[in-house]
């Protein structure tokens, strides 16, 4: 009878429906009924009884608005602000740098060497003295008055007793470097193409009661003084070969050639290929200017322009400026750097006064090229006779390290800086 009862509770069983224990007393009395029983309650119903999952309904979502570049330029502003926190480094956004002219000028300067004289007045007008770097004011170790002072007592020892030393200002701006050439000289005439920048001189002059100096309006690259002034024994030609157009500042140095009697030396201030690549990476670095791009690159490593105050502006390798020498009547005599401050080469008031961040004040600092050409003979073409054996001219300049001598070697084109 037992066994009768026990076989129709089993067939029940088997006929329950599937989605619960059973709670057959065989199974609790098991030894594992317990583990089994917990197993189906904490890992199998939870998932059999649980919803089936949905899948997700598809949508047409509207396209992304496309973010302008003032907004994009913001965002990158903040993520780089955040990552110099993170490292140490101050906040500071990019700045335009600043050699010429300001960047508040580059809308003077977009046609500058198409109509240079209606450049250079907008220049004066604006604010000379604010707007364009003084080199020899600039001069970090003074070496430019020092150059002028040798050459001004070269120049005196081999005038006769009846003569007088004339000194010669091509391009003179406003004047700066008359402070240095008035006094060291018996006569010396200053000349611009601007009239507003004349006009500066002039105050100048009658402030300073310089009777002996003469200034005029005179575009070098057009002239129309020649003959009018004597020929001097010394001049100087500071960042006026500028131009990228290599006519133009060919044409502005034969006409300085012509206005200087051989032997002459012309004092020459030119922006530096070397220093404007070296210039824009400190300050990348420093995290005040953004890298260049790969076309100002290209032209500056191929033609030597690089913008200055939005203006594209002629630098020059050492080599360069010895080949252009020769082709205009002198011989390339020294060559060294004349250096200025970090605070010169940004545009940014507030930095300025502030002061540049310390890791600028590591040299090298900026620097534009200082040399000296010496006027050839008429009639060489350019070429001077071969020295015999080897002439080195030295001064106390080279010991220094203000300016390098050249070593002009037998072969003739083989000069190298010692």
């Amino acid at each position: 009878m037992m066994l009768q009862q026990q076989q129709q509770q089993q067939q029940k069983h088997q006929h329950e429906p599937t989605g619960r224990p059973s709670t057959s007393p065989a199974l609790e009395s098991s030894s594992g009924s317990r583990a089994l029983r917990q197993h189906l309650q904490t890992s199998i119903l939870p998932r059999a009884l649980s919803p089936p999952l949905s899948r997700p309904k598809t949508t047409t979502t509207a396209p992304a608005k496309r973010l302008s570049s003032a907004t994009l330029q913001k965002a990158a502003a903040t993520i780089r602000a955040a990552n110099s926190i993170a490292a140490g480094r101050p906040a500071t956004a990019p700045v335009p740098a600043r050699r010429k002219a300001k960047k508040a000028s580059s809308a003077i300067g977009a046609n500058a060497m198409a109509n240079p004289l209606r450049y250079w007045d907008a220049l004066a007008q604006k604010g000379w003295e604010e707007e364009v770097l003084s080199t020899i004011d600039s001069d970090k170790k003074q070496v430019l008055r020092s150059v002028i002072n040798e050459y001004a007592s070269a120049a005196r020892q081999s005038a006769s007793a009846e003569s007088e030393t004339v000194a010669f200002d091509f391009g003179a701006g406003s004047g700066r470097y008359l402070h240095s050439l008035a006094p060291a000289f018996d006569r010396v005439i200053a000349v611009d193409i601007s009239p507003k920048l004349v006009d500066m001189m002039q105050a100048l002059v009658g402030s300073n009661g310089w009777t002996h100096v003469q200034c005029g309006v005179e575009d070098l690259a057009r002239p129309t003084l020649r003959g009018v002034y004597p020929r001097a024994h010394f001049g100087v030609c500071a960042n006026v070969l500028l131009s990228p157009d290599t006519s133009h500042h060919t044409a502005i140095m034969q006409e300085v050639a012509r206005r200087l009697v051989p032997g002459a030396a012309l004092l020459v201030v030119a922006p530096s290929t070397e220093a404007a690549l070296y210039i824009r990476q400190r300050l990348v670095d420093a995290r005040l200017e953004k890298p260049m791009t790969p076309k100002a690159a290209a032209d500056g490593i191929a033609n030597g322009v690089f913008k200055r105050g939005g203006v594209r502006t002629k630098h020059w390798l050492r080599e360069e400026l010895e080949l252009f020498a020769r082709r205009c009547g002198f011989r390339l005599e020294r060559i060294g750097k004349v250096e200025f401050g970090w605070a010169s080469e940004v545009d940014d008031e507030r930095l300025r006064k502030m002061g540049v961040p310390l890791s600028l004040n590591v040299p090298p600092h900026p620097w534009d090229h200082l040399a000296i050409f010496r006027r050839l003979a008429d009639g060489t073409n350019g070429v001077e006779p071969k020295p015999e054996g080897l002439l080195s001219i030295r001064s106390d300049f080279e010991a220094r390290g203000c300016l390098t001598s050249c070593m002009l070697s037998r072969g003739g084109d083989n000069e190298a800086a010692v």
